[in-house]
């Protein structure tokens, strides 16, 4: 989609070397996917009870959703160098913050083209290495698009920065299904004022429901884990 957003820019750019910084964005982005870039994102969901999310996400509606305050989520997001952001799922809206984001590098681009050494990138990817410094800018817009097809998903992001390097300490590596996955850890005890983790945690409606329901209310109760525990009601059936 920001491919799309830049080839009409440059369709309607009359300045020469903003339509070579154009041209070559998209084989610049291509690069981008090639090579991973270690942004880490945490998903939530405005909506912590969605029979869809029970089906997709467990087994026959065994586990449980776990519900955080929304200004425990900014604090700690604060307080941690991270970004709290809502996913966007209007097409135009995507656009539009696709849009501004051209713009802004149109705009230094105008100012800084002047200066730019571009001798040393290989032929049509002379501004790989300029367009490299909006890495980090468009990493961070990316992180907020997603397929209009998961709009009932309601779903924020604790978005990370940008790590230039795989080697940062902070990155760690765990096993996949099908690869390594790398992550991030961030300590969550301090989350609440009152020695709390989380604000609420539904019960999914799992074959065993009333078992279920028992065993983990009275272990978050033994724990003090949240304030409260919640019969999720959703009609799933085991067939």
């Amino acid at each position: 989609k920001f491919i799309r957003v830049a080839e009409k820019y440059k369709d309607k750019n009359a300045n020469n070397l903003s339509v070579m910084l154009l041209t070559q964005i998209p084989k610049w982005i291509q690069n981008m996917r090639n090579n991973p870039h270690y942004i880490f994102s945490f998903s939530l969901s405005e909506k912590g009870n969605l029979l869809s999310q029970w089906r997709a996400y467990t087994s026959h509606g065994t586990g449980i959703s776990i519900g955080f305050n929304h200004s425990d989520i900014k604090r700690f997001a604060k307080n941690n160098g991270l970004n709290l952001v809502k996913c966007i799922y209007k097409n135009e809206e995507q656009e539009r913050i696709l849009k501004d984001a051209i713009e802004s590098i149109l705009s230094e681009f105008e100012s800084d083209k002047v200066s730019i050494d571009t001798t040393k990138g290989p032929v049509g990817q002379e501004y790989h290495s300029y367009l490299n410094k909006y890495t980090d800018q468009l990493l961070n817009e990316f992180v907020k698009i997603k397929d209009p097809a998961f709009h009932e998903e309601c779903e924020w992001r604790l978005v990370s920065k940008f790590y230039e390097k795989y080697v940062n300490k902070d990155i760690q590596f765990r096993s996949g299904k099908t690869t390594l996955v790398p992550y991030i850890n961030f300590e969550l005890k301090n989350i609440r004022n009152d020695g709390r983790f989380f604000e609420q945690v539904y019960v999914g409606p799992s074959p065993n429901f009333d078992l279920a329901f028992s065993a983990i209310n009275a272990y978050l109760s033994n724990k003090g884990a949240c304030k409260m525990t919640i019969n999720s009601q959703q009609p799933y059936r085991e067939v």
